[in-house]
């Protein structure tokens, strides 16, 4: 019957902070920018250092994950934000985002969520990752990291590492159309990227460890699109040809060693057990090179641009009947 100290009234006020989600009643107006309310309790319960605010952030994440497309992502960033300083909940605050991120329809990229997790977790479909990655991660959540990260190496290739620069962007056009048959990439480099000094290089580089071999000239790279029993082989320099190669029984060139570009001499990249598509237009009836290669693929290997592998319940052609 007493009057009750003022840090008693705050947790007879608010009994959240003795549930299994701590703080839900400061949630929406914390959410709504107005964190006064918040501060003064913190400062009653002597609770600035404690679990408490990790516990309330937590509780704000899951909250914006029951909200609609568009409000939840509105609030990503700003989750992202809180989150950073409390490492002892990245993990679980991370998966709640990106699980729910994922179920977001033609989402687009979120360049901080994918820099966030891929610094935290690695490449998800690097060898090695899979002890990094929590099991609550869903497997939409970890293709669409592995999405973003193919969008980003495309274009990083045939803009930064393309003979042409940023005008290259048939080929990056192209390609991107192809990104989720990939179910793996890899890129071969010359001297001349290998041994930059450029800082976007660098980081770049750093991001793709792990999916680096070496090739024997300066000036030439390759990239190397994996999509089911099919090798893909794009080079630099437009003068190359693409190549095409039956990857179901064995591999055409080591990876592990460096490179050549010289046709079927040591370790090239250049068979003549693959199938060579020529970056011409006007060929074989057909106004551009995309629209042949296009056809090509889709009778050769049974593979269609935006159209994920499965998604109609047929699976990719054998490339072993395409190359017999």
């Amino acid at each position: 019957g007493g009057a009750n100290p003022d840090w008693l009234s705050c947790c007879l006020d608010h009994p959240s902070l003795f549930s299994e989600s701590p703080g839900d009643d400061f949630v929406d107006l914390v959410l709504k920018g107005e964190t006064e309310y918040l501060e003064r309790a913190l400062e009653l319960l002597r609770a600035k250092e404690s679990w408490l605010p990790r516990e309330l952030i937590l509780s704000q994440v899951k909250k914006i994950t029951n909200f609609d497309d568009t409000k939840f992502m509105d609030f990503v960033s700003p989750m992202l934000s809180a989150i950073t300083p409390h490492r002892t909940i990245q993990n679980k605050a991370l998966a709640l985002l990106l699980n729910r991120y994922a179920q977001v329809k033609n989402a687009p990229i979120h360049s901080e969520l994918k820099e966030i997790t891929v610094t935290r977790w690695d490449n998800p479909w690097l060898a090695g990752s899979n002890k990094k990655w929590p099991s609550e991660v869903t497997e939409a959540g970890r293709a669409l990291i592995a999405d973003w990260l193919k969008s980003e190496f495309i274009e990083a290739f045939f803009t930064k590492m393309a003979e042409d620069g940023n005008t290259d962007r048939r080929r990056l056009n192209f390609w991107m159309k192809y990104r989720k048959h990939m179910n793996h990439v890899h890129f071969a480099l010359g001297t001349a990227i290998l041994d930059s000094t450029d800082p976007d290089l660098i980081f770049l580089r750093n991001k793709m460890k792990g999916l680096i071999s070496s090739v024997r000239s300066k000036p030439v790279n390759a990239f190397i699109m994996y999509l089911g029993d099919v090798i893909a082989v794009e080079f630099s320099q437009m003068g190359n040809a693409l190549y095409f190669y039956d990857a179901s029984s064995s591999m055409p060139f080591d990876l592990s060693r460096p490179l050549g570009l010289s046709v079927d001499i040591g370790n090239s990249l250049k068979n003549s057990s693959g199938i060579r598509v020529h970056h011409k237009d006007g060929v074989s009836g057909f106004a551009n090179w995309e629209s042949a290669c296009l056809s090509f693929m889709a009778r050769k290997f049974g593979i269609h641009p935006d159209k994920a592998p499965g998604k109609d319940g047929k699976p990719f052609v054998s490339a072993e009947a395409v190359f017999r």
